[in-house]
Parts: structure tokens; sequence; C-alpha cells
């Protein structure tokens, strides 16, 4: 479910990527932090204790240069015995950490004192301890001794004094000393309340050999430790452990020239106290950075998302049949969203583009495949025409055939028919002496011969007329071979149109040519062989005609037959010589009509394969139509797809 809800959205996706890795970076750089604090913690703390170590140093200097300066100023003029009291007051105002202030004769009696009771067995220094010679300025110089515990309270304190004028109230002078008793914890205490910032600090004041001087806290071991840590000539820091067992971190400096040793110790617990307060402070601050950075990355991604949104919702339209490739996306800035918007707007203005091109060539190509359809229409109507044209031909083949046959037949009647007449004549010839002994006989044989030559006359006569008709079917047959040739030509010139699908259409349209010229030309030599016929029939009826007048003129000279025989034999001869080139006429009518029959025959077969084609030629223009059906409906459902988008 978690992992649906992430792949959901683009934006989740980014905040679940997003928000492990700013948590993450929170976390290690929280952790970095820490460590890298608690390692600077304790330098951090060591610098801020040598800081206040070096305050301590120059505080101590400077009290105690005031305390000097104190003393000084007293010395460098007489002292009047009755004003000392008071003047010694006004010093012990200036310089605080005096715990007395006091002036001596040169006896090392105490003349006076103001501050607390020196007791009795603090031991003033004596007169020549100092050196009395003043200085440019008329200062004497200044003693400093070292430290003393004064009783009963063995307040840690050292010596301040320089020789001075005594006034008497008489006016003699003598020899003196003035001088104070600085209380070293007075001291102490003004520099650690100015210069150690940490509460529980430890700080501690020891004299050169170890001893220790003044210090604050209660961890006494610390400070005994610590003023065993002696020749010390810079600052040293160090780890160690008091009695108990508490870690502490100290540091030592020297002072005032390496008289003393000033330290600073403090527990190493107390420098993380406020350790918590600051993991507690990094924790909301890395939660404050999380939510911040989430927000951005939620306001950021937004934007992002919003774009993408517009980007989705186009598609959408675009895919959902809308369509609208008009619109376009705002594009603001130069990032990779910009980018994506600028490209897709460049993208749907190709897709536009692309839409209006398809528009106009789907419009063309139903145009095309309209026409192609009313081509196919028409080349469907002439495949029919031509079909049964080709129907027609084959059954008037078919009917030329049958008489061609009939013509044969009847010229081989007739070419017996000479035969007979040619035997006849030779024997007429061979019986010619005969005839003049059997004019009766030769009468009857010269009315057979007109009934022959009547007979052979009328048949001739027939086969004239056959001859016509024959010449009639051929004329027939050129025509119907003219008009084939003409339809071969539209086919071609249609295939031609037709383009590649027309190829197989072109080819078929060749060969129908082809037969029609073929035909064409058997047409041509059947009419002229039938001329030829009708030319020898025409011939052959002469000759009979003329046999008729022959064989009449001989039953007109019957009666004188021995005066015509020899008239009657040279007939005899001619009529013989005329049959015979009857014969050999009508044998080559007879090869002649032979050859016209194979001729028809072949005529009859391409004629079938005319049909056969044309035929193929009828389904091709089916098939063509139903493609160019195919190809409409195509065009049509282009143009109403493309018809949904708006552009």
């Amino acid at each position: 479910m978690a992992l649906g809800f992430i792949t959901k959205s683009y934006r989740n996706r980014v905040m679940a990527l997003t928000l492990p890795v700013v948590v993450g970076a929170v976390v290690l750089v929280t952790i970095l932090a820490y460590i890298f604090i608690l390692s600077n913690m304790v330098n951090f703390q060591r610098e801020n204790m040598e800081t206040a170590l070096v305050g301590m140093a120059d505080g101590l200097d400077t009290r105690i240069s005031e305390a000097r300066n104190a003393i000084s100023v007293l010395s460098s003029r007489p002292v009047h015995r009755s004003d000392g009291a008071a003047v010694l007051e006004l010093a012990h105002a200036a310089a605080p950490t005096f715990f007395a202030l006091f002036l001596s004769d040169p006896g090392g009696g105490l003349a006076m004192a103001v501050g607390e009771a020196i007791p009795e067995q603090v031991v003033l220094p004596p007169f020549e301890t100092f050196d009395m010679a003043p200085g440019p300025d008329g200062r004497r110089s200044v003693f400093v001794g070292s430290v003393e515990r004064i009783p009963p309270s063995m307040t840690p304190v050292f010596l301040v004094a320089a020789p001075v004028r005594l006034v008497d109230p008489s006016g003699g002078e003598a020899d003196g000393v003035v001088g104070g008793y600085v209380d070293i914890n007075r001291l102490f205490d003004s520099c650690v309340a100015s210069f150690v910032p940490l509460r529980t600090s430890h700080v501690f004041l020891a004299d050169a050999a170890g001893k220790t001087l003044a210090r604050s806290g209660e961890d006494v071991a610390t400070a005994v430790f610590l003023a065993k840590k002696t020749g010390v000539k810079e600052s040293e820091s160090l780890f160690h452990k008091n009695a108990a067992g508490t870690r502490y971190l100290s540091v030592v400096r020297p002072c005032l020239d390496g008289w003393w040793v000033v330290g600073l110790s403090v527990p190493l617990k107390a420098l993380f106290t406020d350790l918590p307060r600051l993991i507690f402070y990094s924790v909301l601050l890395g939660l404050a950075t999380i939510f911040l950075v989430s927000l951005m990355a939620w306001v950021i991604t937004g934007m992002m998302v919003k774009t993408i949104n517009r980007l989705t919702d186009n598609l959408k339209n675009i895919v959902e049949g809308k369509g609208d490739l008009t619109q376009r996306l705002t594009v603001k800035g130069e990032d990779e969203i910009a980018g994506l918007a600028m490209w897709f707007n460049r993208f749907v203005e190709k897709l536009g583009r692309m839409i209006t091109t398809i528009t106009k060539k789907a419009t063309r190509v139903g145009e095309a495949a309209r026409a192609l359809q009313e081509f196919s229409g028409e080349m469907t109507h002439t495949a029919g025409s031509l079909k049964d044209l080709s129907k027609i031909v084959v059954a008037s083949t078919d009917d030329v055939n049958i008489n061609m046959a009939s013509v044969a037949t009847t010229m081989e009647q007739y070419s017996h028919n000479l035969d007979t007449m040619a035997s006849a004549t030779e024997q007429m010839t061979a019986t010619i002496d005969q005839i003049a002994q059997s004019s009766g006989v030769s009468m009857k044989r010269t009315n057979q011969a007109v009934s022959y030559t009547q007979t052979v006359h009328e048949s001739v006569k027939d086969l004239g007329d056959a001859m016509e008709a024959i010449g009639g079917i051929t004329d027939a047959i050129a025509r119907i071979s003219g008009q084939t040739n003409l339809l071969a030509l539209n086919a071609t010139i249609e295939a031609a149109r037709a383009g590649e699908q027309g190829k197989g259409f072109a080819v078929v349209a060749g060969e129908i040519k082809t037969l029609a010229g073929e035909t064409d030309t058997a047409t041509k030599s059947i009419h002229d062989r039938v001329c030829g016929i009708q030319t020898s029939s025409r011939s052959t009826i002469d000759s009979i005609d003329k046999i008729a007048d022959i064989i009449r003129a001989i039953d007109e000279v019957v009666s004188n037959t021995a005066t015509a025989l020899e008239q009657q034999s040279t007939s005899t001869r001619e009529i013989a010589a005329n049959i015979m080139q009857a014969s050999e006429g009508i044998q080559d009518v007879h090869r002649r009509i032979s050859q016209s029959t194979a001729g028809l025959s072949g005529m009859a077969r391409e004629i079938k394969t005319l049909d056969d084609r044309s035929k193929i030629i009828f389904q091709k223009s089916g098939d063509i139509d139903r493609r160019a059906a195919e190809l409409a409906a195509i065009a049509e459902e282009l143009t109403t797809m493309v018809s949904q988008y708006k552009v």
C-alpha cells in the first residue's frame, strides 16, 4: 500500500526520495556536529581557561603594581607624624587589597597603623633593609617581601614597604619606613571575581615553592596537586583525577615573573552541563531544517507537477478524442521542465502539421479510390462486352467452319464429277468413230451430257453463291477483328492510366491486340482465297456454258455426224482439255478450302483463348473494383480518424 502511494504521484516519489535523504543528512550533520562539539569543547574550554588565567595574572600584576605605587607615592615626600594616620587611611582606601598599612621608626618600632591589627609577633623589616637613596623623581625604591602568614588566621600576606622621611611635631626629621601588608586572599578574590567565568571552577594561587597561597572552591586535593606543579615556565594544561576519582581539566600559568603560579581546574562533567540543551537545540534545528527543506521540496515539486499535469491533460485530450492540438504549454524559465514543455509544444505543432497533411492526403486517396472504382466499373463493363463479343465470334467461327466443311464436300463431289466427265470424254474420243454408226447412241449421250452440264452449271453456281456467303462472313470477321483491336487499344490506354495495378491487364490487352491482328490477317487470306474460288467458279460456269453450247451444237449436227466428225473430234479434245482444267481448278479450290478450314480452326482456337482472357479480365476488373472499394473505405476511415483532431 505504501509502495502504491509512492508510485501514484511524481510528487510523492520526489518527497519519498527527498525526505530520507534530508533526514539522513540532518542526522549525519547533527552527529558530526555533536562529535565536533565534543572534540572541540575541551579545546574551547582550555582556551577560555587560559584566557581567564592570563587575565588573573595580569590582574595580580596590576593590583600588586597599584600597591607598590601607593607605597611609592607615600615615600616620595615627608610624612608628619600628626598626619600619618590620615595619609595611611587615604592609601588604604586607594588600595583595598592591603591587609594593613603602617609607619615605623628607624629602630623598627611600629609608629602607627591602619587596617587590620598587626600582631605583635610580626617583625617589621629593619631600616637597613631599604635603599635610602631616592630616585630621579624623588621616590625611593620599594621593597616587596616574601609571603607570610599572619596569625591567628594565618592570612597569607606579603610586605610592600619603602623608606620615608618622618617629620616630628617639633620639625625635626628622621628616617623611617612606610609599608603595608597585601592580603593575598583579597587580591586573589578580586581577580577571581573579575576573570574566572565558570562557577564550578577551582582556582588557586601558589608560590614558586609549590605552597598554596589562596584558592577558591572546596576541592583541596586539586589545589594541593596543582600546587606541586612547580617549575612552570609557560601556560600548561593537564587532565587528572582527585582522590574521589573526579576527572578534571586543569590549566596553570606563571605570574609575577615566576614568583607565583596561578591555576584553574574545572570538572570535566561541568564542561558538558550545557550539552543536553545543545543537543535539544540541535535536534530542534534539525527538525526545523527537515520541515523547511520538505516544505521547499513540496512547493518546488508542486510547481513541477503543475507543468507536468498540464502536459498530461493535453496528452489526455489528444488520446481520449478531443484532439485539441492548438493548445500549448506555457514555457517559463530555462529548467528541464521548461525544456520539456518547449519540446512538447514543438511536438504538438509538428503533429498538427502531420495531421493536416494526412487529412489532405486522405482526401486525395479517397478521390483516387472513387476514380479507380469508376474506372474498374467501366473496365468490368468493357470486359463483359468483350466476353459477349468473343462468344459471338466463336459461334460465327463455328458456323464458318461448318460451311467450309460443306463447301469442301461439294468441291470433292465436283472433282469426282469432273473426273467422271474426263473419263466420259476419253470414252467419247475413243468411240468417236462409232458415232456415225451409233448416232442414236450419240444423241442419247449428248442429251446426258447436256443434263450433266446443266447439273454442273447449277453446282458451280451454288459454289459461287457459297463463296459469296463466305466472303460476307470474312468481312464480318474482319470488322470484328477491327473492333477487337480497337478494344485492345482502349484497354491498353486504361491499363496505362491504372499504373502498377494495370500491368497485368496491359499484358492481356496486348495479347488480345496480337490475336486481333492475326485474325485480321487470316480473314484477309480467306477473303483472297474465296475471291479465287469465285473467279474459278465463274470460269467453270463459262466453261460449262461452252460445253452446253457444244453439246447443243453436237445435238444440232448429230444428224450430220459423218460430215462433222472432224469437228466433233476437235471439239471433243477441247472438251477434254477444258474438263482437265476444270478438274484442276476444282482440286485447287478444294485445297484452298481445306487451308481456309485449318485457318478458321486456328482462328477459332485463338478466339477461344481471347474468350478465356476476357473472362480473366472480367474477374480482375472485379478484383480491382473490390480493392478500390477497400481503398475508399480506408480513406474514409482515415479521414474520420484525423477529423477528431483540432489543428
